[in-house]
């Protein structure tokens, strides 16, 4: 279910903080219909214009009035959410820091859009922020080939079965590149065939070894901003059997992330291969479980929940068996 929340319906600011004071004002000169500030703790917050409440008080004054979140820091945090949901409070807008469902990305907009000054927008329920979706987990979508972050302890180097699907997929630009730089790799493609990225003794090949010295230390050198590597991914497949994502070229730059402490590490692969490692309809089953929880009993490296708190803690069985049908761990 969505909503249209307008400039002339009755609305709450959940907004005691000095950036959610100073939208306030300025909402309240455009004409909005701003009847009370919410806060969870009102004796905290000083020249607010309007009355602050908590929103427990605002329900009960107010009644299940559309709800807007204003934060500097974006909110976004599920326990947030879930206190306003059990409340009564079914129309709220915010910002979603942590999900990245179609709904979510409506509601960041629609956010957007209020902050330009622009009051009129459906907005999605809040059910509908939890669907998962694989393409919005991606940074961009180009000829059949997806760059989005995967986490390091998903990438290996080069397996024997990556280079078998490579072969096999005689006009995957991955494969001319492969077979016209095989040489090159040779050093990797033999003791350390298959092993994960940041295994010890890649890392002293890559951060040592006299031929790779010179391109670390180009990307040392640089202006260090992730979004240049965005623009320059790894190329890479995913290797179903083995539940890793294989890089075919771009070692010394992923090499590099690990060691600057990266974990969401950007790659370029083919759309089927960014579909089979995301498990979309396992993803969905095991976020349809943890938006009832405030934290996750474990980290789940899946891109759809790298995000999410951890408060470490001994699992349930029914989260142990997404867990293990997600399986990209």
């Amino acid at each position: 279910m969505s909503f249209i929340i307008s400039k002339q319906e009755p609305v709450i600011l959940y907004a005691g903080g000095v950036f959610g004071r100073r939208r306030c004002r300025a909402m309240l000169g455009a004409g909005f219909n701003i009847v009370a500030i919410a806060d969870r703790d009102p004796s905290g917050v000083m020249d607010a214009p309007l009355p602050v409440h908590t929103a427990e008080e605002c329900y009960e004054i107010f009644g299940n009035v559309a709800m807007i979140v204003v934060t500097a820091y974006g909110l976004g945090h599920i326990d947030i959410v879930k206190n306003l949901r059990a409340i009564g409070f079914t129309r709220a807008l915010f910002l979603p820091a942590s999900l990245r469902s179609k709904s979510a990305k409506k509601m960041i907009g629609i956010w957007n859009e209020f902050i330009e000054g622009i009051y009129d927008g459906i907005i999605p329920d809040f059910d509908a922020l939890f669907e998962v979706s694989a393409d919005d987990y991606t940074i961009s979508q180009k000829n059949g080939f997806v760059t989005a972050l995967v986490h390091k302890n998903h990438i290996k180097l080069l397996t024997k079965e990556g280079v078998e699907l490579i072969s096999k997929e005689t006009d995957n630009p991955h494969a001319a590149y492969f077979f016209e730089n095989k040489n090159l790799n040779s050093m990797i493609l033999g003791a350390m065939f298959g092993s994960p990225i940041d295994d010890p003794r890649v890392v002293e090949i890559f951060m040592n070894e006299t031929r790779n010295i010179a391109r670390m230390e180009h990307y040392r050198n640089m202006l260090f901003d992730i979004r240049d590597f965005y623009e320059a991914p790894a190329l890479a497949v995913f290797s179903l059997s083995q539940n890793a994502i294989n890089i075919i070229d771009g070692n010394h730059r992923t090499v590099f992330l690990v060691m600057s402490g990266i974990t969401g590490i950007p790659v370029r692969l083919p759309k089927e291969d960014w579909e089979a490692y995301f498990r979309e309809p396992q993803a969905q089953e095991m976020m349809d479980y943890c938006k009832n929880l405030d934290t996750l009993p474990r980290a789940i490296k899946h891109p759809a929940f790298m995000l999410f708190p951890v408060l470490e803690r001994e699992p349930d069985a029914e989260f142990s068996r997404l867990y293990n049908n997600l399986s990209i761990q």
